[in-house]
């Protein structure tokens, strides 16, 4: 019955009667909720009263209102609430709630309860605690639905209603229910499926984020994680990115434990996705059937695996093709590789899957069938086939089943066959060949081209992998295989074809046994079995091979021909085949047949009677060679050769050699040849074994051997005689017999031995007497000690009497064995002398030990040569110690005498000890045997004293005893050195000194009077031994001290001290105001690059070059100058007399300005042009913009020199020139190519030729490199590129040919050498020894004007060379450098190159990058003590340069004629093997007529050939003119380097007509030698003669080459003696007097005689007649000079 209500309307305390109201019913199915709309004004409530038989409240409503009530159907449900709930409030709330809920079950309904709740809610206190429950109880319900499967079709109506209901309590509930697990959701997942018209962005809103909280929150895993992807793919938004990214990163299925009932509980899951894809039509993110591949793949469980991969087959419901096509194409699914590892090799489940896929339509899709075909062909599977052969064949079966399914054409099919063929691991047997075979011969269609080029292609693929396998049945059973007769053709070819390969590279190759190869093949049934076509191929290439199966070639041994004897016991054998094969391989040297054999048995008589025929012993060898080849053949022919044919022709082969040989032993005309055949290896044996398969040859036997013992000791005998009489006798010692003996022996080859026995018994009858001294003989031949001893005594009683082979045998061995006895007697008591040493002189010690010592351990042998080794050591250094010592000596007591103490001071023990031992030195080497024993003991004695380093300071040493007068005792005694306060005073006024020699002077002189004072005269010494430390101490501590007192030494020091006294008075004041002046005005001035270049790179004594060099560097003061000198004395003025302060700005900046002017200068020598410009600087401008300034000209300089360094090495033709050459060069190639065609050639002659001349000698035109010259500015670096690119042709085609031998010079090391100057051509040796021509490139040797980057060429070019070598691989050894004499060079020159050589060579960084370039470098220096021999002496070799006297003359043999007239002779037209000529002129006094005789052999030149070219040079002064020398040397061009290169070609024909210039004409030099010259004249000649090239640098800017070439001739005029010497002028130029084999003429009366001209004639007559008075006087007359002078110059 409806229920009413009372109402009562209170407004402003108002009140209204209750009146009764009817409500309407909610819904027609939910009788029980009745709804009323309440109008009640704003601002107004409204109490309600409800009242009921069983219940009554009031409720008050504000404003417009709609109010719910429940009608309470049951009469005891109220007292039934208020019990439960424990208040009738409490029950009534939680009654409306539940009837509320009860009442949602569609959208409507949901949208009604969303609004009425929302109008509730005040009035419903606990509603909270209310859903909490109710949402519990409803979950509980959809769980036991899932979980007892309960009959859920009869709830389809109310399962709608469900989900709206739970999503309406969720949604009440908010944030503060429990969230959903992973099962509870993929519940509702399941809800959803089953009713499809629920709205699903509801759900969405409401459970998405319990999905959250599981993936991030609880983080669930494993199996939960899988169950959650229904859920996921429901409830996730598309629009939402971010989010799902985020989600998506959580899922993991990699390490999922296994549950229960997973098969079908996986199974649902899917079901389930897979009904939410296509029910709702969503596009999921994650597909539940992948990632189930993946837990399986994972599992790694075969029965799992089996049960899913069932119910997915099974389901044909879900499982569409999609999601088949999904699962085969899907990147990163795994069920290809479940599958696989499943099924592996069972076909049948294979085929199951295949079926499947097929009816459904999935192999339609082209990517499923090649995911199945990759999955056929990936390895794995194969390997998996592999293990069975059954498993293979089923494996084809299939492939043939589906070969259109899933292969689709031929070509798959075979390619996925191809794998099987080549695979290694597959295990050949007949039924897997015959497998493939079938496929590729029976089942292949050969209708397509490209199919049958592919079967062809794997059957030898096939073929081939049988063969290399060895698979030979199998291979020779293919030869049988019956198919199609269309096909057949090919197959033939085919086998054809392989048969042959096997032949030729199995059967015959490098390192294969060939016989064993075949023997093996012809054991086998299959080979005689072969058709007629494929043995007929067989043997037909066999014959080609034959060499390789031949029995003569060696090649047969016992298991082959094991095998091959084996083959002939078996009766398959086709014996007419095998007899060719033989045939083949049995290479009878002669035609073995019936009539031959009965041709050579008729003969036999014949054979008796003849001598020995040459070919007939030859041949013979050659048979019995064969026929002992043959012996391992033996059993063979004893086996079937009555049915193989060739071996019976064997066996009668080797009966008839025999027979033959007999004979000739029976008539004794067996030949020397043939016996010494016999007699060595193992034919004696060898004969035995063939007599044996023939016993009735015994007798015959036995006689053979006999003589050929006979033979061995004829030839053992002789052999000692030959070594005997080659190594220690000559043919003077051997008789006439003798002699015919050894000519006897030297031919003897086809002479009769028996014969010869009987001739010569009695010599037999000798050596055999004196064979054990003959043999001892030849043991000791190796000996270098025992044969120097044989030489030696030899020679002595060869003067003595005559010598004889028995006489040498007797007295001669007897002597030397006596005196070999006593060498080693001496070397076994200790008791070796010198004389003893010299047998040991060049000879391997250890070599030598095991001749005398033979008996001895090779540890005793050793000790005793490390023994011997190490006294010899020490009496070499006492050879150079001595003399050291004995200037210790001298220098003490000179220091002693002049000491304050040396009255007092005593000579103590040690140095007693030290004087005895040295006096003990001299003793023992004055006698004539010293022992090594006693001089090791002295040098040891000596060596305690005072060590061994006094041999670095033996100069400083000599200096001290030489110039104890003259320095020692003015540094002793003289005040103004001795004295402290005036050495001060003296070494200001040096240092203020503008002479350089005196500011050097006070430089030496301050560290050598300070070491001197420290050490000696002010130390308190008070034993003569302290003074010789004291000495050694002094050079230790300074490297410079002995250049230093040398530089002393040099110096008058009594003049010194006087010049200091007067240079007291020199007045400073004006110095001091000019300074001053200069810091308010002054400019500092910095010369151009033009301007730097133009001067000498080197100062010599030279005003006006100084003075350019001075100019360099300006300090400007108004109208007046002060160049660099001048400020440096200036401010050393100031600096004695006045306060530093005052001047010391300007003196900084001077400090800075000279570093960068050096800067500057060395930046512009080095070839940099980036900076060329003066440079002005004020003195008032701050010191920052000079330091500023320097560093940029740091920084470039050194930036250009890491340039240099990449442009050396990259273009090595580049380290033959300085780069201002190369500028220089550039320069003239510009103008030359900007010049006439027709002039190029001339001008190239004089400027480009010569240089290029440097690098190779053979180089004759240059005219081919200029023209691929372009132009380009000279300033500019990349000139330098051009230039390595055009020229570095000529350095890659440089040919080297350096032998092994390397004359003790190391490879990888500067090797330092001091040798004395007046040697200069000994380094010629080292060149000989590795086998080199020395040119100008190799040997650099220096002058005061050689610079510094010459020599860094030079070096360049050292390890260049050897990179070039060692990059090639080449065999050939790097060419010897050699840079000579560096100590001429300047001082601040030589310290440069000693860092040149520390950069290049010598750091960590060089060593490293150069450990592998075996360069050969020698440095050869006249003094141990310069900076640069210091610096290298580690790498010292101290024995020197010991010249052979021949070896210069080889040299000039090989570059110069012997003769004028063959010089004259030479076809000039053909320069190929032309030489120079060189001829001096010599006098033993003045006046002989030297220049009148080279004038008259130019004459002679000039009669042969008068195209020639007359030039005199006169050499007139000790320094050589090299400007005027260069001059002088191309004066036959009309070329000059005064002019231009255009301006040269101005009037050049006139030019070439009046020098009478051509290319082919002879140049004859007259090099006119005063006697002016000094040595400096033995370099020009070194390098004009030996180098043939000279080389100047005028300046930086011009520089000049001269090469000598094979049409020039010089004719040197010598003079008789050297002004100011009182040598012999051939000692001083030893240069051309160390040569014997140079043409010399020797001027005198005899062969110059003086020849009266007409005019000489003329005159003798008129003073004739003046003497004797017939003409008379007449009066002076006035003479025209003019006439007199052009009458004179006319006829000059």
């Amino acid at each position: 019955m409806p229920l009413g209500f009372h109402q009562q309307a209170q407004t402003n305390q108002l009140f209204f009667k209750m009146v009764f109201d009817p409500m309407r019913l909610v819904s027609d199915e939910f009788r029980y909720l009745y709804v009323h709309d309440l109008q009640v004004q704003k601002n107004t409530s409204l109490t309600i009263n409800i009242k009921h038989q069983y219940l009554q409240t009031r409720i008050k409503i504000e404003t417009q209102k709609c109010a719910y009530f429940v009608d309470l159907k049951g009469q005891m449900y109220c007292p039934y609430t208020t019990v439960l709930f424990g208040s009738a409030e409490k029950c009534i709330d939680t009654f409306v709630i539940r009837h509320l809920v009860e009442s949602i079950y569609d959208e409507e309904s949901f949208q009604f309860a969303q609004q009425a709740i929302h109008d509730m809610i005040k009035e419903l206190p606990n509603s909270t605690k209310q859903f909490q429950s109710l949402f519990r109880e409803i979950i509980h319900i959809k769980h036991e639905f899932f979980l007892v499967q309960f009959d859920y079709f009869k709830l389809l109506s109310n399962i709608k209603k469900k989900i709206y209901q739970i999503t309406f309590v969720s949604e009440q509930l908010g944030e503060q229910r429990q969230y959903l697990s992973p099962l509870e959701l993929f519940y509702l997942v399941k809800y959803v499926t089953t009713a499809p018209m629920v709205n699903i962005e509801i759900i969405k809103r409401e459970f998405l984020r319990d999905v959250k909280r599981n993936l991030c929150g609880v983080k669930v895993e494993g199996f939960h994680q899988f169950m959650l992807i229904p859920s996921f793919n429901l409830l996730a938004d598309k629009n939402t990115v971010q989010i799902n990214d985020t989600l998506l990163r959580h899922f993991d299925f990699k390490n999922i434990k296994k549950v229960s009932q997973m098969a079908s509980r996986c199974m649902d899951i899917v079901e389930t996705d897979v009904k939410i894809r296509r029910i709702l039509n969503i596009s999921p993110i994650l597909f539940a059937e992948v990632h189930l591949m993946q837990i399986l793949h994972s599992q790694n469980d075969s029965i799992l695996s089996k049960e899913i991969l069932e119910l997915l087959l099974s389901n044909k419901e879900f499982m569409t093709a999609e999601i088949w096509v999904r699962l085969w194409t899907t990147q990163d699914s795994k069920c290809a590789d479940v599958i696989c590892k499943l099924y592996q090799c069972h076909f049948e489940k294979w085929s199951q899957l295949v079926d499947r896929l097929q009816n459904i339509g999935a192999l339609k899709i082209e990517q499923v069938c090649k995911k199945l075909l990759r999955i056929f062909n990936e390895k794995n599977f194969q390997d998996i086939v592999l293990q069975s052969n059954q498993d293979f064949i089923s494996f084809v079966s299939f492939v043939l089943k589906y070969d259109t399914v899933v292969w689709q054409n031929w070509e798959s099919v075979l390619q996925t066959l191809n794998f099987y063929i080549e695979n290694t691991n597959m295990i050949y047997h007949i039924d897997t060949l015959m497998a493939i075979f079938n496929v590729l011969w029976r089942r292949c269609p050969f209708d397509f081209n490209p199919i049958e080029t592919q079967v062809i292609a794997s059957s030898q693929r096939l073929l081939r992998r049988l063969v290399i396998e060895e698979k030979l049945v199998l291979w020779l059973q293919l030869f049988t295989y019956q198919i199609q007769e269309e096909k057949k053709h090919t197959l033939k070819s085919l086998l054809s074809q392989s048969l042959c390969e096997w032949i030729n590279n199995k059967m015959v190759g490098k390192n294969i046994d060939s016989p064993q190869q075949l023997v093996n093949l012809m054991s086998y049934l299959e080979f005689w079995c072969l058709p007629g076509e494929y043995q007929i191929t067989f043997l037909t290439e066999i014959e080609k091979q034959k060499e390789a199966l031949f029995l003569s070639s060696k090649k047969w041994n016992e298991k082959s021909l094991e095998v091959l004897k084996k083959c002939l016991e078996k009766t398959f054998i086709d014996w007419k085949l095998l007899n060719r094969i033989l045939e083949v391989i049995v290479d009878i040297p002669v035609q073995m047949n019936l009539n031959v054999i009965e041709e050579i048995e008729e003969n036999k008589e014949e054979i008796k009677k003849e001598k020995i025929d040459k070919n007939k012993s030859k041949s013979l060898i050659y048979h019995l060679e064969y026929c002992f080849l043959c012996i391992p053949w033996l059993p063979l022919t004893q086996c079937q050769s009555n049915k193989v044919r060739r071996l019976k022709q064997l066996q009668d082969l080797m009966k008839i050699t025999f027979n033959v040989l007999f004979e000739m032993v029976e008539n004794e005309s067996i030949a020397f040849c043939v016996c010494e055949f016999l007699g060595y290896g193992d034919n004696n044996h060898n004969i035995q074994a063939i007599c044996r398969s023939f016993p009735e040859w015994k007798d015959k036997v036995d006689t053979l051997l006999n003589v050929l013992k006979k033979f061995k000791d004829f030839v053992r005998l002789k052999q000692l005689y030959t070594v005997v009489s080659t190594d220690y006798m000559t043919m003077d010692d051997l008789s006439e017999r003798l002699q015919e003996f050894s000519q006897f022996c030297s031919n003897w080859d086809l002479e009769s031995f028996l014969e010869a026995s009987r001739n010569y018994h009695n010599e037999q009858n000798t050596f055999q007497k004196l064979q054990e001294a003959m043999k001892y003989l030849v043991d000791m031949k190796g000996s270098c000690v025992f044969k120097k001893l044989w030489i030696q005594y030899r020679r002595e009683m060869n003067e003595q009497t005559k010598l004889t082979f028995e006489t040498s045998m007797d007295k001669i061995y007897n002597h030397v064995c006596k005196k070999w006895r006593e060498l080693r007697q001496a070397i076994e008591n200790k008791l070796l002398s010198m004389e003893d040493l010299k047998w040991f002189e060049i000879s391997d010690l250890h070599l030598e030990m095991k001749f005398l010592f033979p008996n001895w351990t090779d540890q005793k042998r050793e000790m005793t040569v490390k023994d011997i080794h190490e006294k010899c050591e020490k009496v070499k250094q006492l050879k150079k110690m001595v003399t050291p010592w004995a200037m210790l000596k001298k220098a003490t007591e000179a220091l002693k005498k002049y000491h304050e103490s040396n009255n007092i001071m005593k000579n103590d023990t040690n140095w007693n000890f030290f004087v005895q031992s040295l006096e003990n030195i001299f003793k023992e080497i004055e006698k004539q045997e010293p022992l090594i024993q006693l001089l090791c003991q002295y040098y040891d004695e000596c060596v305690s004293c005072f060590g061994n380093g006094i041999l670095e300071c033996v100069e400083l040493l000599d200096l001290i005893v030489k110039y104890e007068e003259k320095l020692i005792k003015q540094l002793a005694t003289n005040k103004y050195f001795a004295n402290k306060m005036y050495f001060i005073n003296t070494i200001e006024k040096l240092d203020n000194c503008k002479e350089i020699r005196f500011q050097q002077l006070a430089s030496a002189l301050r560290a050598v009077n300070k070491n001197i004072h420290e050490y000696i005269w002010d130390a308190d010494l008070k034993e003569t031994s302290q003074v010789a430390t004291a000495i050694l101490a002094i050079y230790k501590c300074d490297n410079d001290f002995t250049v230093k007192f040398k530089k002393c030494c040099d110096e008058d020091l009594d003049h010194i001290s006087f010049l200091v006294e007067e240079a007291s008075l020199l007045p400073v004041a004006k110095s001091f105001s000019l300074l001053e002046k200069a810091s308010q005005i002054g400019q500092w001035n910095f010369a151009g690059c033009d301007q730097v270049l133009r001067a000498n790179p080197i100062v010599i004594d030279n005003n006006e070059e100084k003075g350019q060099r001075n100019e360099w560097l300006v300090l400007q003061i108004g109208s007046e100058q002060l160049n660099f000198d001048q400020i440096e004395q200036d401010i050393d003025c100031v600096l004695l007399r006045f306060c530093k302060e005052k001047v010391d700005p300007l003196v900084k900046q001077f400090g800075i300005c000279k570093e960068i002017e050096i800067l500057r200068v060395m930046f512009w020598r080095k070839g940099g042009r980036q900076e060329t410009k003066k440079l002005h600087l004020s003195v008032k401008e701050p010191l920052e913009v000079f330091t500023n300034l320097q560093s940029e000209w740091k920084n470039r300089f050194e930036e250009w020199q890491k340039e240099c360094v990449k442009l050396r090495t990259e273009y090595p033709i580049l380290n033959y020139f300085t780069f201002n050459e190369v500028r220089y060069l550039s320069k003239k190639l510009n103008d030359i190519v900007d010049c006439n065609q027709k002039y190029r050639a001339i001008l190239c002659s004089k400027f480009i030729l010569p240089f290029l001349q440097r690098i190779d000698s053979n180089i004759s035109d240059a005219l081919p490199f200029v023209e691929k010259w372009k132009f380009a500015p000279v300033e500019e670096d990349k000139i330098f590129t051009q230039f390595g690119t055009v020229f570095s042709y000529i350095w890659i085609n440089l040919k080297y040919s350096c032998v092994v031998s390397s004359c003790g010079l190391k490879y990888g090391k500067p090797n330092l050498i001091i040798q004395n100057t007046h040697k200069m051509l000994n380094v010629l040796e080292l060149f000989k020894n590795i086998g080199v021509t020395p040119r100008f490139e190799h040997i650099l040797v220096c002058k005061e004007n050689t610079m510094e980057e010459e020599i860094e060429c030079l070096l360049f070019r050292a390890i260049t060379s050897a990179n070039r070598i060692y990059e090639k691989q080449d065999t050939l050894q790097s060419p010897l450098y050699c840079l000579m004499w560096p100590e001429v060079l300047p001082f601040e020159t030589l310290e440069r190159v000693t860092k040149l050589f520390h950069t290049l060579l010598l750091t960590d960084e060089a060593l490293n990058r150069l450990k592998k370039l075996p360069y050969l470098l020698v440095i050869v220096s006249n003094s141990p003590n310069n900076m640069l021999s210091r610096k290298l002496n580690p790498f010292r070799l101290f024995q020197s340069i010991i010249m052979n006297d021949q070896t210069p003359n080889l040299l000039f043999q090989q570059l110069y004629c012997d003769n004028l007239q063959t010089f004259v002779s030479q076809n000039f037209s053909n320069n190929h093997n032309n030489k120079s000529f060189v001829q001096l002129y010599v006098s033993s006094q003045v006046g002989m007529g030297k220049s009148f005789k080279i004038e008259q052999d130019i004459e002679s030149i000039r009669r042969t050939n008068p195209n020639m070219q007359v030039i005199r040079i006169a050499f007139n002064s000790d320094n050589i003119d090299w400007k005027c020398i260069m001059e002088g040397l191309w004066r036959y061009h009309p070329c000059t380097n005064e002019y231009q290169v255009q301006d040269n070609l101005i009037d050049i024909e006139n030019k070439c007509s009046k020098l009478h210039y051509h290319v082919d004409n002879l140049i004859v030099y007259h090099l006119d030698i005063s006697p002016l010259v000094s040595t400096s004249m033995n370099t020009f000649l070194f390098e004009l003669l030996y180098l043939q090239h000279i080389n100047t640098t005028l300046n930086m800017m011009t520089s000049q080459c001269f090469h000598v070439n094979t049409k020039m001739a010089f004719l040197i005029e010598m003079p008789f003696k050297l002004n100011g010497s009182d040598n012999d002028y051939k000692k001083i130029l030893n240069t051309v007097f160390s040569l014997s084999k140079i043409p010399i003429i020797k001027v005198s009366k005899e062969t110059n005689p003086y020849i009266f001209g007409p005019e000489a004639k003329f005159a003798i007559k008129w003073m004739k007649e003046f003497f004797a008075g017939y003409l008379k006087f007449c009066n002076k007359m006035q003479f025209d000079y003019t006439i007199i002078l052009n009458i004179i110059n006319t006829n000059k």
